[in-house]
């Protein structure tokens, strides 16, 4: 096993940016297929890996999907205030990403496709232009959704 390496060594983008006035949106960009699923299978970027590293709870991340075609990762995440208001510090959101810069990722044991220091997580992989909700389901667009809310309609 080698040294590990930063995700912003391996990705091309790191970004997160305002989704609406209520959510903030991250995007993982690699610049080939090996880059991407070397962190996909390294099991780094997860809605708990996530969740842990901003220390919020699971709750606030509305979306995760890892996007093949694109060589992409991509999670949004509920803000606590609505962009603009009062005591909102980053009202564009896209100073939400430095926290992802220095995310080590470890190799992979090539044949068990787990990472070397850790274990295989239950979170959702998304393959293709198709996704699915961690109940199973997709919505009308394909996007992924997290589990839904008390009272959430689809």
């Amino acid at each position: 096993m080698s040294d590990a390496r930063r995700l912003s060594q391996l990705a091309k983008t790191i970004r997160s940016k305002n989704a609406g006035v209520d959510k903030i949106t991250f995007d993982v960009i690699f610049p080939d297929r090996a880059s991407y699923e070397l962190v996909r299978h390294s099991r780094v970027l997860t809605r708990d890996s996530i969740a842990a590293l901003y220390g919020i709870p699971l709750e606030r991340i509305s979306e995760f999907a890892e996007f093949a075609p694109a060589n992409a990762i991509k999670f949004t995440i509920y803000r606590t205030t609505p962009s603009g208001s009062p005591g909102d510090s980053d009202v564009f959101g896209c100073q939400q990403y430095a926290p992802l810069l220095d995310v080590e990722v470890h190799d992979i044991d090539e044949d068990s496709r787990v990472p070397s220091w850790g274990s295989r997580s239950a979170d959702v992989t998304l393959t293709g232009a198709g996704s699915a909700r961690e109940d199973g389901a997709a919505d009308r667009r394909g996007a992924v959704r997290g589990p839904r809310r008390e009272g959430e309609a689809d």
